[in-house]
């Protein structure tokens, strides 16, 4: 720049003025988009008029037993599941919600080890597991003479490997948040503004999912697996999994987190702990934390079919 013949630099200021700018009218965009998918949202739930909601207690359903609340009001029956392969918060989760809008909540109690094929971990083990649950929520619903049922499930759910929708196509669930478009990231940035105490919550998923594929599994490997991450819960790791293999357990935690593994006193209750649960040999893994890592190949396969 030229003043009165003299060079002057350029200043810094001006280029981050263009980048604010540039990122507030993406950040606009995005604003409106978001806006728009929850106006067609409203418009999709409208169209309904007394409801059941499978409840899992994360974020994706929470958000939408909220979102549903405030279209039909009290015209809700939400339904949750508990086992020894979810989480023991999960119905927990559930019922915070649940309790705050006043809404008539049922629960299950499932046993998905007893379920034919189930127990060896096989590939279409969410089928047959969404295909239980399902089985009980379309009879309560026949009951209750509701006609609607919804879950969860979400836009970036069709690019991932989820047998458990082939179940759901199977028994006519209907999935607003597909319907609408709306991906992950749209759901907790719309929960956050909603104030959901979940926003934030870590995903989940049960612990079949520490296990390869074809692996014979009961109810003391599930229980050894929960103690092994109740453990690393202690830790303050935002999040965690324990994968168990025949001669060795990895851990998957983000990559910033790792440090709080091989800390001194850490690394010492660990190995110490896991010895005592049977599991001689642990690994961390540095790629970090993945979801749905031990589908990485199948997701291929299934996907491009």
């Amino acid at each position: 720049m030229m003043v009165h013949g003299k060079q002057l630099p350029i200043s810094e200021p001006v280029f981050k003025l263009v980048s604010f700018r540039k990122k507030f009218s993406e950040c606009d965009e995005m604003k409106k988009d978001l806006e728009e998918k929850y106006k067609k949202l409203k418009s999709i739930i409208s169209m309904m008029d007394y409801v059941l909601i499978a409840l899992s207690g994360g974020v994706d359903s929470n958000l939408l037993l909220r979102i549903v609340h405030e279209v039909l009001g009290n015209k809700i029956l939400a339904a949750s599941v508990i086992s020894q392969i979810r989480s023991d918060d999960e119905v927990e989760w559930a019922a915070k919600l649940v309790n705050e809008l006043e809404i008539e909540h049922i629960i299950f109690q499932t046993d998905e080890l007893h379920i034919a094929e189930f127990n060896r971990n096989p590939v279409e083990r969410c089928y047959l597991c969404k295909k239980n649950v399902l089985t009980l929520l379309t009879h309560l619903a026949v009951e209750r003479k509701i006609k609607y049922i919804l879950d969860g499930s979400n836009y970036d759910d069709l690019k991932q490997y989820r047998p458990g929708r082939k179940a759901c196509a199977e028994f006519g669930i209907i999935s607003p948040f597909v319907q609408a478009k709306f991906t992950k990231s749209d759901i907790r940035s719309l929960a956050k503004k909603f104030n959901l105490s979940a926003w934030d919550r870590p995903s989940q998923s049960c612990f079949m999912t520490r296990f390869p594929y074809d692996t014979p599994i009961d109810k003391h490997s599930i229980i050894k697996v929960k103690k092994a991450e109740e453990l690393l819960s202690l830790f303050g790791l935002s999040q965690k999994r324990v994968r168990v293999f025949p001669d060795f357990v990895k851990l998957e935690v983000l990559p910033h987190e790792m440090n709080k593994l091989i800390e001194n006193e850490n690394r010492t209750r660990i190995i110490e702990y896991y010895r005592k649960l049977g599991f001689q040999n642990v690994h961390i893994d540095l790629t970090g934390y993945v979801s749905g890592s031990m589908d990485k190949e199948i997701a291929k396969e299934k996907i491009s079919e």
